[in-house]
């Protein structure tokens, strides 16, 4: 039997119809990617939110704040805006975990985050374990950036404004030293009392009937005359009154 072989007409028209096929799918690939809706960038759904808790949150002076929002599930699927806009939903505190609401208006949807802050700020604290009682002086203290979200009463940052003053309480190596645990005059304390000002001042003795630090009012009596009056704390064992 005889071969025959192809005809190179026939072999034309195959080898283009595979191309044609082939760059066919190429083409509804392509188009099929083009089409693919965009989504939103979840870092930055976390920039919109941070950014928006550094707006809001006030910051004392000398303080600093980190601000780290929680990672968004890796399974969402937003699509694409142009323009996300953010809000602070209800009244919160300011200070710890924010809730930030992010939301977007064309195309429509909203999703809220959870953002944590931390404010740092310079304060005074105790360089040893520090007993009730102990008259500070420079050695009992030493300087840390610390957290002020959990901090409750006033801190102090300059040594020279509480040392000398009595501990009411003992406090921990590293913990602050707060006003409400001191006193510069304390209840009791027999304090020189001044009124007036320049060559017009009197000095009497008197007792210190509250605790104060430096700037505190107090209460003392004078001993001359059995007269209570308010005083500024001005030094250890130093109160004035300004008439």
């Amino acid at each position: 039997m005889k071969l025959t072989k192809p005809k190179k007409h026939a072999l034309s028209q195959a080898l283009i119809g595979l191309l044609g096929a082939f760059f066919t799918l190429v083409s509804v690939s392509a188009a099929s990617a083009d089409t693919a809706p965009r989504l939103m960038p979840l870092d930055q759904l976390k920039s919109v939110a941070q950014a928006a808790v550094k707006e809001a949150v006030k910051v004392p002076a000398h303080g600093r704040i980190t601000i780290e929002a929680s990672d968004p599930d890796s399974r969402l699927r937003l699509p694409y805006c142009p323009d996300v806009q953010a809000s602070l939903p209800g009244n919160q505190s300011m200070d710890a975990n924010i809730t930030v609401k992010l939301f977007c208006e064309n195309p429509h949807w909203q999703f809220y985050l959870s953002v944590n802050t931390t404010i740092t700020v310079p304060m005074l604290v105790a360089s040893r374990a520090l007993p009730a009682g102990l008259v500070l002086d420079d050695s009992d203290l030493a300087q840390e950036w610390q957290s002020q979200n959990r901090l409750q009463g006033r801190i102090f940052t300059d040594k020279s404004v509480i040392t000398g003053a009595k501990l009411k309480r003992g406090v921990q190596a590293g913990a602050p030293i707060t006003a409400d645990n001191l006193c510069l005059v304390c209840r009791g304390d027999k304090v020189t009392l001044r009124a007036g000002a320049g060559a017009l001042s009197i000095t009497a003795m008197g007792t210190a009937l509250s605790d104060g630090t430096l700037g505190d009012t107090i209460r003392v009596r004078n001993l001359s005359s059995g007269r209570v009056v308010e005083a500024r704390v001005d030094a250890q064992g130093q109160v004035s009154v300004s008439y």
